[in-house]
């Protein structure tokens, strides 16, 4: 079963992972998303704007081609100009949108500057206009303390009593707080992260390469249909920021597995309300952002 396409479509739905794990296509599977753009746009009204723009630029293929080739080549050198480098992804953002339906190893191919966290980030600025990172920081300032009090006064597993164990500074209680957002909702925790192994799901999970202590780790790789989207030093928040940037930027919708717990990342922890909220997620929110 394809993983499904996140704007675009009348109806929400969830893929079923133990019909996957049978699927031919799974160690593969491929974005089923249609070529829509504008109606994937249609309720991105800052991106909207830079649509306009840059369909204006008129940006014709071989036009397009010089500017990808111009950042994957800046990449390479041991300094690359960053400032350039985003130009010319704001130049292309209309046509690398279009584009962005084809399968995860290709997009990957054409546009290699999705490794670099940094120009992640951009991308996501440019097409949805937020500010992730600071929506991100003042949510974990306000929230991890409730998150924790929450999953003190419920039963929970071996790992779990070890984080709230180690989160002792202020820093690592807010890396506790977002690995027990799927415990709190009773969720698979596998399709949100891996302790240092290859994920189970073709949907984007973060893997933690630090199985000994989590919440110390300064290694994080996001993976997509078995393909590496982007890796380096990074903690668990700025893990946190990449992956939801992976889905959002690749159209994945949630999996049913995971859906509440990205709902609540989404909605409360980078305040970008895109998608609908469900009522486990209300209830939680009420419980912790009161």
């Amino acid at each position: 079963m394809a993983i499904k396409r996140k704007f675009g479509v009348k109806k929400h739905r969830s893929v079923d992972h133990e019909s996957l794990e049978d699927s031919p296509g799974h160690q593969n599977a491929k974005r089923c998303r249609t070529d829509a753009v504008q109606t994937c746009w249609g309720s991105l009204d800052p991106t909207q704007e830079i649509v306009v723009e840059l369909e204006s630029v008129g940006e014709d293929d071989l036009s397009f081609q010089e500017h990808i080739n111009a950042i994957n080549n800046e990449l390479r050198r041991r300094q690359p100009d960053l400032p350039n480098i985003m130009d010319r992804m704001k130049r292309t953002l209309y046509k690398r949108v279009e584009l962005m339906a084809k399968p995860t190893g290709e997009v990957m191919q054409m546009f290699p500057f999705f490794q670099v966290p940094e120009l992640m980030h951009h991308e996501m600025k440019l097409r949805f206009g937020q500010d992730m990172e600071l929506n991100l920081q003042n949510a974990l300032t306000r929230l991890s303390p409730n998150v924790i009090r929450a999953a003190q006064q419920g039963n929970h597993k071996e790992l779990l009593a070890t984080l709230l164990t180690e989160a002792n500074t202020d820093d690592l209680q807010k890396s506790a707080a977002i690995l027990i957002l799927p415990e709190l909702f009773k969720e698979k925790t596998c399709f949100f992260y891996c302790l240092d192994e290859e994920p189970s799901s073709p949907f984007p999970v973060m893997i933690i390469h630090n199985t000994v202590t989590p919440l110390l780790c300064n290694n994080v790789s996001i993976k997509m249909d078995g393909v590496n989207i982007t890796s380096g030093e990074m903690d668990i928040p700025h893990a946190l920021q990449c992956l939801l940037e992976v889905y959002f930027i690749f159209g994945v919708e949630y999996p049913k597995q995971i859906r509440h717990t990205l709902s609540f990342v989404e909605h409360y922890l980078f305040n970008i309300k895109k998608t609908p909220v469900s009522i486990p997620v209300l209830k939680l929110s009420n419980q912790i952002c009161s």
